[in-house]
């Protein structure tokens, strides 16, 4: 018989989400895949990058800004974590914690 007490999962699980949730200020609702690709466009509008494209693939549709191809699945709504990853991959580009301003 094992003694050690295995921890919960879903305990670790929700920790972390809040913890991410706290630190990057998201919301703890699911994001809409058209308010993402609007808010990228404004904010690359605002910055003056004008090298932005969305191409569809199989799954997913592919945004370019730059140098830089991110996917995005290609669902109404999208998690939390999905829309912080994508976030977060265009801050190399746009500035870091761009989504808040």
């Amino acid at each position: 018989m094992i003694s050690r007490v295995m921890p919960r999962i879903g305990l670790y699980t929700d920790s972390l989400l809040r913890g991410l949730k706290e630190n990057f200020k998201v919301c703890a609702c699911p994001v809409k895949r058209r308010d993402l690709l609007r808010r990228v466009h404004k904010e690359c509008a605002r910055q003056g990058i004008s090298n932005i494209t969305l191409s569809e693939g199989g799954n997913h549709s592919i945004i370019t800004v730059g140098h830089l191809r991110i996917p995005i699945p290609r669902h109404r709504e999208l998690g939390d974590l999905p829309a912080l990853a994508i976030m977060k991959q265009l801050q190399s580009i746009l500035g870091e914690r761009w989504w808040e301003r």
